[in-house]
């Protein structure tokens, strides 16, 4: 896939005389003489035409026609703006500068012109703050996305693009609320939580051995081909635990075997499986994190209720789901494999369900939210080699395809639910805030808070989409999903300005949370899915460096199919503001996984100070199926011609065929 970064505001050519003209479509014409009932004769892209002109009618001159219907005899068109010589003298001074070159963008893109849009461009070079640049990149960005020029939406566009930081918003808007952690007492509690967490895994674990082992008795007990069994057991990774006392059973039922006595090799396996199984419960329950009483006892008797009503069974759901999903990935794999081996070619509809099955767990099951980081670092791996092994069963490379997919099946069948401490801890401070009835100012800073604080601390793909859903970049796809699935709505940093807007709009307080949720608007309408199959999104968001609140951009572009970006061949521009060593600019771009990374910054010994840093994002980056290409230390700011001042680099502009970050 070619990725292109055009240096420069795209210019977009004019329409060529000896295309059609369409319906919908604004042109220039020059009116040649008035005929009866609204009619004109017009020239228009070098031809004379006859057309009825909705409302009134220039005697004469230059005009601009927007063709309204193009099936009637003759045309209907409607005059979108007089340009001829008196009444383009006599209005021109209330033209606002840039709004001609806006309606000539406009013109290029194809873009029907309409009265209403007319006006509301000239309201927003009138009105809103800026230069004329930076409002011509809003509605280049917005003709770009398709959007509607309505008032609402280029306030939220402009906003996202021209306006102060997200970050910068946010802090203004909650410097008086320092969140401080008031639920230090419950982190005894939460190493406890972990502590039964882990205990009913093992157990759950336990349990899935004592099952398969059963089943392995059954097939030596009734299987007609022992000899099979025998091979089935010396593959089988789940009696690695006890790996010496099994090989040797089947050391000598292959001996038994090989003397004719097939009785004393099944018994022989049998006894050794025998020896292996732990007693099974009389009656299985339901797994439950249950907490001693004496962790208990510091927390007051509501807190005390809600940690073992609430944050047990959230673990105790997170489990069992951990279980089932775990469980049909398993069975996914290996009917995918079987179907390589047996009929390669019909096999691809099978691995792509277990891809898509594998992905959802990643991106959308709960219990992600509260698993480790090496159980998400090794499912997030297993995505990686399905994704290698769909392209390898399309090469006809079917051996390789199905080795991968029964690896990636072991790794599944490894895997052991742990919850991480972190997660745990932040999902209980998270619960617990509710219980003191927060200000809406105290809630915005915990929402704020909490994603970056754990994002800092365990930075894992399902963290960062996390911290993008708690921003509310996601807010409206996800209050639909839940209006359909039903279940609770989660508060996210959206939700909460709007609510905070709303109770406090005659005060300064609800001003600044109309500004921070119009740049949220502004950003997920730069992030909308594209119909033309070309992916972009921009983001503007606030992350914590030595524990201040600092600003990044992120530009990503990328194929897409499905809803899906191609995360094997995109790019990824990332721009952040730090204090120490001012802007630094990061390009990733990925070509059938192998990354390009290009680092920018005008600090002096740069290079020096940020490849520890890389080296380690580079481990970070492969472990999770990329391969890293080329690298690269570049300035920000280019050097200027001798004979010229140098000047700083602008802020990035993003274009509608990549990102600008020229000079």
């Amino acid at each position: 896939m070619l990725i292109q970064n055009d240096s420069k505001l795209q210019t977009f050519s004019q329409t060529e005389n000896s295309q059609p003209i369409k319906e919908g479509g604004t042109y220039s014409a020059n009116i040649k003489e008035i005929l009866p009932n609204n009619e004109a004769l017009i020239q228009i892209k070098g031809e004379e035409r006859v057309v009825k002109i909705e409302g009134n009618v220039p005697q004469s001159g230059k005009v601009t026609l927007q063709m309204m219907d193009m099936k009637q005899k003759p045309p209907v068109a409607k005059v979108v703006m007089n340009e001829s010589p008196s009444a383009s003298h006599s209005s021109s001074p209330s033209f606002p500068d840039g709004l001609k070159q806006a309606v000539k963008l406009l013109q290029d893109q194809k873009t029907p012109i309409t009265r209403d849009m007319l006006h509301q461009l000239k309201t927003y070079f009138e009105k809103s703050p800026g230069t004329i640049e930076q409002k011509l990149e809003t509605i280049a960005k917005m003709v770009a996305k398709k959007l509607d020029f309505t008032p609402a939406q280029i306030k939220a566009v402009h906003e996202a693009l021209q306006g102060k930081p997200l970050g910068h918003v946010l802090h203004e808007l909650v410097e008086n609320e320092l969140f401080t952690n008031q639920h230090e007492r419950i982190k005894d509690v939460t190493i406890e939580l972990i502590r039964q967490a882990e205990q009913a895994s093992t157990q759950s674990s336990q349990s899935d051995l004592q099952s398969l082992i059963s089943q392995a008795m059954k097939q030596v007990r009734t299987a007609p081909d022992i000899a099979s069994v025998i091979q089935l057991i010396k593959e089988s990774d789940w009696l690695s635990i006890s790996r010496t006392t099994i090989d040797e059973a089947i050391r000598k039922a292959e001996q038994f075997l090989e003397a004719g006595k097939e009785l004393a090799a099944r018994q022989e396996l049998a006894a050794a499986l025998n020896g292996m199984a732990v007693e099974a419960p009389a009656e299985e329950q339901e797994a439950m994190y249950r907490i001693q009483s004496e962790a208990l006892t510091a927390l007051p008797i509501e807190s005390r209720n809600f940690i073992v009503t609430t944050v047990t069974k959230k673990l105790s759901q997170a489990a069992l789901d951990f279980k089932v999903v775990k469980r049909e990935l398993a069975n996914a794999l290996q009917t995918t494999e079987s179907v390589i081996k047996q009929m390669p070619l019909q096999a691809r509809p099978s691995l792509e369900a277990a891809i898509k099955q594998l992905d959802h767990a990643i991106l959308k099951s709960d219990f992600m939210l509260y698993t480790d980081m090496g159980t998400e670092k090794k499912l997030l791996q297993a995505s990686s080699q399905l994704h290698e092994a769909r392209k390898l069963l399309a090469k006809g490379e079917f051996s390789r395809a199905s080795e991968i997919v029964h690896q990636v099946k072991t790794t599944v069948d490894r895997l052991i639910f742990q919850p991480s401490d972190v997660r745990v801890k932040h999902f209980v401070a998270k619960e617990m805030l509710q219980l003191d009835q927060p200000t809406l100012s105290k809630q915005i800073a915990h929402v704020l808070e909490e994603p970056l604080q754990l994002l800092r601390q365990e930075p894992t793909p399902r963290h960062a989409l996390e911290y993008l859903r708690s921003l509310g970049m996601m807010h409206d796809s996800d209050l639909a999903h839940r209006l359909v699935a039903g279940g609770e709505t989660n508060e996210n940093l959206k939700n909460l300005l709007m609510k905070l807007a709303q109770t406090e709009a005659n005060h300064s307080l609800g001003q600044k949370a109309e500004q921070a949720l119009q740049h949220v608007t502004g950003q997920q309408l730069m992030s909308k899915a594209d119909s033309s199959g070309l992916q972009t999104m921009l983001f503007s968001l606030p992350i914590l460096l030595k524990d201040q609140v600092e600003n990044v951009k992120v530009f990503m572009k990328s194929n897409s199919a499905n809803q899906k970006m191609d995360w094997e061949n995109c790019s990824l521009y990332f721009l952040l503001e730090t204090k120490k060593m001012g802007d630094v600019g990061i390009m990733l771009t990925a070509v059938n996984r192998t990354l390009s990374l290009t680092f920018k910054n005008d600090t002096h010994g740069f290079k020096e100070r940020i490849e520890p840093l890389v080296d380690k994002a580079k481990e970070r980056l492969e472990e999770i199926g990329y391969q890293i290409g080329t690298m690269q230390f570049s300035a920000l700011t280019t050097q200027a011609e001798p004979e010229k001042q140098s000047e700083k680099v602008k802020q990035p502009a993003f274009t509608e065929r990549g990102y600008d970050f020229s000079v």
